[in-house]
């Protein structure tokens, strides 16, 4: 009986240690926590929008990093109403939308970093200001602004308060569950001339002279989604800048958030993870900064092409330098799968580029949104560009 036993135990640990073998992503028996229950599922669960594919790529690159393949996710459509709340797994939204990460429309704030909404936040991903776009014209009923050379005449916060006033009749829509509309009030804008639609700019788009619900003469929104949502010309984006936010991958935070006495948060995050998907926020962004993309990956991670400096070499998993990504849960070569499957950063925005001006044809780059401000600090070749995207560095020592 005992050796059956001491026979069926050591089969036991041959068909782990295959599978073990056969994925990735279990080679290292020391993760826990939010990863163990991701590689169990074999599948990521990641908050992001349905029109923006950066956000997408971002989701795409967790599933590779931690599962070895980037089609093993499922995006999930959240709204500014439920985003907070499905990133903590909130007993108050259907579990259906909870997710291990979002990268959905997450402006970082320090309250929201702390214990107002129970969230952790990577590095960012990209830069953008609050704007606000009014339709100028239709051709299928939708609602018009009353004074259409007097919206694409606003350059200022206080003329966009002014038009308002003159022109109560017009109303923005705002997402609910936001600030836009404390923000608009703030400028001047009266109460009474802000809708708030679930989604802002979903209401705007689907508005048909208030018949689907309330009437959205001009929507506010990030800037992002406001240029890759134009679809015609009928919209007019203002030239104004309500305030910027830097926007980043977001997970729930290891502390139960609880407001009152009432739990928000069903679970408590993991810090590990935390580390791990900030990793690939910054690999991929080191990548481009470094001049590594789908194109040569794969020959620097075979040694067979010259890799350009250490900090590579280490993001690659390849260096004597102790690597990072076992720190965090990783294998040493986790990079070079997220980059071979889904690119780099500079990648992720081209690709999102090609996917809006197909739609649009709007110019939408890092080189000419929001003032170039979405560039990596400077090229490969060194030269400082202007942008704001500083990539931390990947040493583990």
């Amino acid at each position: 009986m005992f050796a059956r036993i001491a026979i069926f135990r050591s089969m036991s640990s041959l068909v782990l240690g295959m599978l073990l073998a056969s994925h990735p992503a279990w080679a290292d028996q020391r993760i826990t926590g939010i990863q163990k229950e991701v590689v169990k599922r074999d599948r990521l669960r990641c908050g992001a929008s349905p029109t923006l594919k950066l956000e997408q790529l971002y989701c795409r690159a967790v599933a590779a990093a931690v599962l070895g393949d980037a089609t093993k996710v499922d995006l999930i459509t959240l709204t500014q109403a439920n985003r907070w709340q499905a990133v903590r797994h909130d007993p108050a939204v259907n579990p259906n939308v909870w997710v291990d990460v979002s990268f959905y429309s997450n402006t970082a704030s320090v309250g929201r970093d702390g214990d107002g909404q129970g969230m952790t936040f990577t590095s960012p991903i990209y830069m953008a200001n609050t704007a606000v776009m009014g339709r100028i014209s239709s051709a299928s009923g939708q609602s018009v602004l009353s004074d259409p050379s007097a919206f694409m005449a606003i350059t200022t916060t206080a003329h966009l308060a002014a038009y308002s006033v003159a022109n109560p009749g017009d109303k923005i829509c705002a997402s609910l569950g936001t600030n836009f509309k404390t923000g608009l009030v703030a400028i001047g804008v009266p109460a009474a001339s802000v809708n708030q639609p679930a989604a802002g700019l979903t209401g705007y788009t689907g508005d048909n002279g208030g018949a689907n619900g309330v009437p959205c003469h001009a929507v506010v929104s990030n800037s992002l989604s406001l240029t890759a949502n134009t679809a015609n010309r009928e919209n007019f984006e203002a030239n104004i800048s309500l305030d910027h936010s830097f926007y980043a991958g977001a997970t729930r935070q290891v502390k139960r958030l609880e407001v009152n006495g009432t739990s928000l948060q069903a679970d408590k995050g993991d810090q590990r993870w935390d580390a791990l998907v900030n990793a690939v926020v910054n690999g991929v962004q080191m990548a481009a900064l470094y001049g590594v993309d789908r194109s040569n990956v794969t020959g620097m991670c075979n040694l067979s092409t010259p890799v350009p400096h250490d900090n590579v070499a280490q993001l690659l998993g390849i260096s004597a330098s102790p690597p990072a990504g076992p720190t965090v849960g990783l294998r040493n070569n986790w990079a070079c799968d997220v980059i071979a499957q889904v690119g780099n950063h500079d990648e992720f925005w081209d690709a999102m580029q090609a996917d809006v001006f197909a739609t649009s044809g709007a110019i939408l780059d890092q080189t000419t949104f929001y003032n170039g401000f979405n560039q990596l600090y400077q090229d490969p070749s060194g030269r400082p560009t202007g942008g704001l995207i500083v990539p931390i560095g990947v040493s583990a020592s």
